[in-house]
């Protein structure tokens, strides 16, 4: 079942931890950056680009964990998205499993 949001919603903070195709998790002591693409279904572009797609390694970092904020104004327009982490670490990026959820219009809407 995917994750469940309202439009125009920005205070959830998607939280992850990270972990292995075996299900350990992942050290992040040594990672430089992560971000989080958000993409509708369907679309060709992600929704946020720069300082927007910005996500935080959480401290302590041997716990795997990262948060990701939506920016101001979060996300406009009902329908499917999925999303992904790209974690930076000093031989590259690494991609991680896709992640969905959907928006969905307000009562007030």
């Amino acid at each position: 079942m995917p994750i469940k949001l309202f439009k125009g919603h920005v205070l959830p903070v998607f939280r992850f931890t990270i972990k292995d195709e075996d299900g350990v998790i992942v050290n992040l002591t040594n990672a430089t950056a992560a971000k989080c693409h958000i993409r509708k279904e369907d679309a060709t572009s992600n929704e946020f680009t720069g300082a927007d797609e910005d996500a935080v390694i959480q401290s302590p970092e041997t716990d795997g964990r990262i948060n990701y904020t939506l920016p101001t104004g979060g996300i406009d327009e009902a329908g499917s998205y999925s999303g992904q982490l790209i974690i930076t670490f000093p031989g590259g990026g690494q991609p991680t499993e896709r992640f969905r959820f959907q928006v969905e219009e307000g009562l007030g809407a």
